[in-house]
C-alpha cells in the first residue's frame, strides 16, 4: 500500500514527518504523524524509499481507557522483530506498561475510517464561482485549506450566533 492510498482512507491531516531511524524497513524511511490537528494526534506510519506503507500505529479512546493498534508490512515483520532485539526493546511494547494489540491492514483502515466519521459532518454547500474564488483567496492570504477556512468560518458565525442568543435572553 503506498502512501497516497492510506491518506485517501484514512482522511486526516499529516502534522509531522521526521526520519525514522532503525534500518528495518529500508534507508531514508519517515515516520509521518496524523491526525486531525497537533493536539488531537491520531497515530503515524513509516513509509520506507518507494512510498510504501511499512507500519501504520493507531490510537482509540473509549470509555476512559485508550487502545493502541499497530499493523507492520508482513514482508518486513522478522527484520522488525530483530531490529527490537538489536535495541533490546519488547516487540510488543509501546511503551511503559502498555502494550499494541497487532490487527490486519483492511481492519486498521476501517476502524481509522469509522473513528474518523464520528468526528466529521459532511454538508453540502452550493457557492457561486465568484464567492468561491473570494474564499480561495481569503484562504491563501491566510496559508490554510479552503475546506479548513470555510470550517473556521463556519464555526465563527456559529459562535456568534450563540453569544447573541445569549444576549437577547438577558
Amino acid at each position: 500500500m503506498k502512501i497516497s492510498q492510506i491518506m485517501n482512507i484514512i482522511d486526516y491531516k499529516i502534522i509531522s514527518s521526521t526520519p525514522y531511524l532503525w534500518k528495518c524497513f529500508g534507508e531514508d524511511s519517515r515516520i509521518f504523524d496524523f491526525g486531525h490537528s497537533e493536539e488531537e494526534q491520531r497515530g503515524s506510519f513509516i513509509v520506507n524509499q518507494y512510498n510504501e506503507i511499512m507500519e501504520i500505529d493507531y490510537s482509540v479512546s473509549e470509555n476512559n481507557s485508550t487502545k493502541h493498534f499497530r499493523w507492520i508490512h508482513p514482508d518486513y515483520l522478522e527484520s522488525f522483530k530483530k531490529e527490537c532485539e538489536k535495541y533490546q526493546v519488547n516487540f510488543k511494547n509501546l511503551y511503559d506498561d502498555v502494550d499494541f494489540f497487532d490487527i490486519d491492514l483492511d481492519i486498521m483502515c476501517h476502524q481509522i475510517k469509522q473513528e474518523f466519521d464520528k468526528k466529521t459532518e459532511i454538508i453540502d454547500m452550493n457557492i457561486s464561482d465568484h464567492d468561491f474564488l473570494l474564499i480561495a483567496k481569503a484562504a491563501h492570504k491566510e496559508n490554510i485549506t479552503i475546506q479548513d477556512f470555510i470550517e473556521q468560518s463556519l464555526i465563527e458565525q456559529i459562535n456568534l450566533q450563540n453569544k447573541n442568543k445569549k444576549r437577547q435572553m438577558k
